[in-house]
């Protein structure tokens, strides 16, 4: 019986299955190596947009700029959270007195008037 010639093994045979998964795999992770250079961005660079001027938010008042984060009671005394910072009625914000503080918003009244900024913009309670 004639058994056919054998082809001698080439180098990544000769590594432990182990081996040969970690060749396999670093050589995948060095195909995508460059579409990964071109999605990064430098770290120490600004974001894109840094530093321009907004003029669509220089227009509108100031107090548009307030957005309630949030309500505490303590006490039985309801404060508004904005930035890290307590607000209670009787308070100045972006140039508005805060008039009151009810759980659905907070009532400002700023140089145009009275109005209500939801705290939960697009959400109303209804009685069931």
């Amino acid at each position: 019986m004639i058994l056919p010639a054998r082809t001698p093994p080439t180098r990544i045979a000769l590594l432990s299955r182990p081996a040969r998964l970690a060749a396999v795999a670093l050589a995948l992770a060095a195909a995508q190596a460059p579409a990964l250079a071109e999605v990064l961005r430098d770290p120490t660079q600004p974001p894109p947009g840094y530093g321009a001027p907004v003029a669509a938010t220089a227009a509108r008042e100031p107090v548009d700029a307030f957005k309630p984060e949030h309500l505490v009671t303590v006490d039985g005394q309801r404060y508004v959270m904005w930035r890290g910072h307590r607000y209670r009625v009787g308070d100045t914000v972006q140039g508005a007195r805060i008039e009151r503080i009810e759980e659905s918003g907070v009532w400002v009244r700023a140089a145009e008037g009275s109005r209500k900024l939801p705290l939960y913009a697009g959400i109303e309670k209804r009685a069931r």
